[in-house]
C-alpha cells in the first residue's frame, strides 16, 4: 500500500509540472541560465502629454511607446503639424521594466477602482497613461479623484524615469585658438 502512495503522489506530482509547464506558470530559463519573463507577460507602457490647447507657436506634445521588450520610441512636437514631429528611439533594460512591474503589483495599481474627477476640469494641460501588462489593461484617469492624485502622480514620475535622457548633440568643431 504505500508503494501505491508514493507511486500516486509521484504521478501528480508529475502532472501538476506538465501543467504548469504548459500554462506558461514557470518561467523560461534563457541559454545563461538566467531566468526571463514570458514576452505576453511584461510591462508595455504608453504615455502622452500636451501643455493644452495653445496657439501652435506655444504648443507641446509628447508621446512615448514602450513595448514588451523595452524598445522605446519618443517623440516631440510642437504646434499641431505633424511635420514638427521630433522622433528618437531608445531601449530600456527589461530589469527596469520588471522592477516597475512589481512595484505596480504591489502597490495595488491593477485592482484599484480607478475614478475621474467630477466635474472635470476643461482646458489646461493633459498627462495620459495607458499600461499593459499580460491581459490586464490600465488607462489612468487624466483627473483622478484626490484620494488617488498622488498615487497617479507617483507612477507618472516612475514611468518617466525609466527614460534614458536624450544624448548630448555635439556642436560644430570650433578652431583651435592657439
Amino acid at each position: 500500500m504505500p508503494i501505491r502512495r508514493c507511486a500516486q503522489s509521484c504521478l501528480a506530482l508529475l502532472l501538476g509540472y506538465v501543467c504548469a509547464i504548459g500554462l506558461g506558470i514557470t518561467s523560461p530559463i534563457q541559454a545563461a541560465g538566467k531566468p526571463s519573463m514570458p514576452a505576453e507577460h511584461r510591462l508595455s507602457i504608453v504615455y502622452a502629454s500636451n501643455n493644452g490647447s495653445l496657439p501652435p507657436p506655444h504648443r507641446r506634445d509628447t508621446r512615448i511607446r514602450i513595448a514588451r521588450d523595452g524598445s522605446t520610441l519618443i517623440e516631440h512636437s510642437r504646434g499641431y503639424d505633424a511635420s514638427t514631429t521630433v522622433r528618437r528611439e531608445a531601449r530600456i533594460a527589461p530589469e527596469k521594466l520588471a522592477a516597475l512591474s512589481a512595484w505596480l503589483s504591489e502597490a495595488g495599481v491593477w485592482t484599484l477602482p480607478w475614478r475621474e474627477q467630477e466635474p472635470r476640469a476643461v482646458g489646461g494641460a493633459t498627462q495620459f497613461l495607458e499600461l499593459r501588462f499580460g491581459e490586464q489593461q490600465l488607462a489612468l484617469p487624466i483627473q483622478p479623484v484626490e484620494s488617488q492624485r498622488a498615487l497617479r502622480d507617483d507612477i507618472l514620475r516612475r514611468v518617466l524615469d525609466l527614460i534614458p535622457p536624450e544624448p548630448d548633440r555635439q556642436t560644430e568643431p570650433q578652431a583651435d585658438p592657439s
